[in-house]
């Protein structure tokens, strides 16, 4: 089983429907691509981007 799922059932047990939207977001930064979040309030954009930040410390521009 890839990496990935796994990352994916931990965040679903927390934040329901968030853990593919964060496996993407972690794809997106190991692919060097660029990923804009556009949702409404409430949605989880905060989540994915702190996520994605604590997973990737030394990433340029992941200080929060």
């Amino acid at each position: 089983m890839h990496q990935l799922y796994s990352i994916i059932g931990e965040v679903e047990k927390t934040h329901s429907r968030l853990g593919n939207a964060i496996a993407f977001a972690i794809i997106c930064v190991k692919a060097r691509m660029c990923l804009l979040l556009v949702a409404p309030a409430g949605c989880g954009k905060s989540v994915i981007t702190n996520n994605v930040a604590a997973s990737y410390p030394s990433y340029p521009g992941a200080e929060l």
